[in-house]
């Protein structure tokens, strides 16, 4: 059956609400203050944003069509990027992410080897609610799994889940595909995530219908390998 396409609605700080996170960090870590001084100057310089979504990335330059909207290191705790096909006014909270955004996190601290989570992304269970339990502050609304498997990266491989449904914040929301990958890397635990979404396609989802999607392992697999998650 045709499914409506409808537009992506993220929200500019979808995922971890940045601004509270940054700031519990910046608390929460003492000695810090400099630090945060000069991040509040470097959010308000779009220059000085992208070459911070470009080294956490680890690229010299963005996927086609997409532009960095945020890049944050909070030291000896995580990091996150995102990026968004327009561009982004920051000092709108309610502006949403356009019709395709990609999200990375990398927390320094945590695992990628929790069973719950393995289960997940494994096929043990559908129950998407785990992502949060691990510190990834997203509420992915599944209305269909759409696939499952293993993706080849740039030295090391993701553990993909792609799924018919939205993304849910106190911020927004989104709906079409949202494929969740946790990304391996070798000798490393470290818990590293990406969320590629985008709207879904016009005559239904069957296989063939998916091609060019999030949810093709295909096309995810080329869009992945453009970054350097395991240098």
């Amino acid at each position: 059956m045709a499914q409506e396409k409808k537009r992506n609605s993220t929200c500019l700080f979808v995922g971890i609400g940045c601004a509270v996170l940054v700031a519990l960090a910046v608390i929460a870590v003492g000695g810090l203050s400099l630090w945060g001084w000069n991040k509040s100057k470097e959010l308000k310089d779009p220059e000085a944003r992208a070459e911070e979504v470009r080294e956490i990335l680890g690229v010299d330059r963005l996927p086609a069509g997409y532009r960095a909207v945020i890049g944050v290191k909070v030291p000896w705790v995580m990091e996150f990027a995102i990026l968004s096909d327009r561009e982004i006014d920051l000092e709108d909270r309610n502006e949403d992410l356009g019709d395709h955004a990609f999200i990375y996190f990398q927390f320094v601290r945590g695992k990628n080897d929790d069973p719950e989570l393995r289960d997940f992304f494994e096929g043990r269970s559908d129950d998407p609610r785990i992502l949060k339990k691990n510190g990834i502050d997203i509420d992915l609304d599944v209305d269909e799994i759409l696939g499952r498997g293993v993706v080849d990266i740039n030295r090391g491989q993701g553990l993909y889940v792609a799924a018919q449904g939205g993304l849910e914040t106190d911020h927004g929301s989104s709906e079409g595909i949202t494929t969740v990958t946790l990304l391996q890397c070798p000798g490393d635990k470290r818990l590293r995530i990406a969320v590629w979404e985008a709207p879904g396609p016009e005559a239904g989802l069957e296989e063939e219908s998916l091609a060019g999607t999030p949810a093709d392992p295909k096309t995810l697999q080329e869009f992945l390998s453009q970054f350097a998650f395991c240098r």
